[in-house]
């Protein structure tokens, strides 16, 4: 039995914003919703067998499951600088911060309330900022990328745009590889929609899909794939191996364990093809 606490309502650009926790006799977890639907969320107790001295409340892990593709790109440049286009609740920025203690991210948001809120209630976003590992820049993502000087190892497009989510986060990958080699982004379709996908990008790339089992969104028919033009995937990733002596924060977690732990909730349908 599920029990659910609201703790805050905002109106932002997209809906109504909600903060809450939901909490049962497995797990806890704290979350972000826009009109009803996830835009992030964290487990507040994690398995004690998998994590050391861990404090109560929300923390590094991230409940979302689709969130677990980006350690992909992350582990391949994890001493470099990346760019994420969309913030929610912060989930997989807490995340890939956690687990990767050389790695810097600068996030494109363009709503107030959802920056307001997600400092307020994941407090490991304001911690990252305070180590100068995050910014979090408030605009639009196109807007963003037209002006960008800047360039990245990598970008993760993870944006909320209402019914258009999918739609809007492809018209923004052309724009993405000028500061950008590599890329994933977050597309929720069906499956047989791929390669009318596939056919619309009309990029001179080697696109890859990589689909993760998540819950799904609108119907049955849809759920989240990760759409990536990384080419290679490191052999530790493939093996589900990180160095044992790469650490996070003192007292909190080992990236080995992290990442078998998180590998371990992805099943066998996650495949390249």
């Amino acid at each position: 039995m599920n029990n659910q606490k609201i703790l805050e309502l905002s109106n932002g650009l997209f809906g109504q914003i909600s903060v809450g926790e939901t909490c049962d006799f497995a797990s806890s977890t704290r979350w972000m919703k826009i009109k009803n639907e996830i835009e992030g969320q964290v487990f507040s107790f994690p398995d004690a067998n998998f994590f050391s001295t861990l404090s109560s409340g929300p923390g590094a892990i991230a409940a979302s499951r689709y969130l677990y593709a980006f350690i992909i790109a992350a582990w391949q440049f994890a001493n470099k600088k990346g760019l994420v286009l969309g913030l929610g609740a912060g989930a997989g920025v807490i995340m890939l911060l956690t687990l990767f203690p050389a790695l810097s991210l600068t996030v494109v948001e363009i709503d107030s309330q959802v920056i307001r809120l997600a400092r307020s209630y994941f407090p490991l976003i304001s911690f990252y900022e305070t180590q100068g590992r995050l910014q979090i820049i408030e605009s639009d993502a196109e807007i963003y990328l037209d002006q960008c000087r800047d360039s990245f190892a990598f970008t993760l497009l993870d944006l909320f745009s209402g019914d258009e989510k999918s739609h809007n986060n492809l018209l923004l990958i052309n724009k993405v590889l000028k500061i950008s080699l590599f890329f994933m982004a977050n597309i929720i379709t069906s499956k047989t929609d791929i390669s009318i996908i596939e056919r619309s990008l009309n990029l001179n790339i080697n696109i890859r899909l990589m689909w993760l089992l998540a819950a799904p969104s609108i119907s049955s028919e849809k759920a989240n794939w990760i759409m990536t033009n990384i080419n290679e995937i490191s052999p530790e990733i493939q093996q589900y191996q990180l160095f044992d002596n790469l650490t996070t924060i003192e007292n909190v977690i080992t990236a080995n364990k992290y990442f078998k732990y998180i590998l371990s909730q992805v099943d066998a349908a996650c495949f390249y093809r």
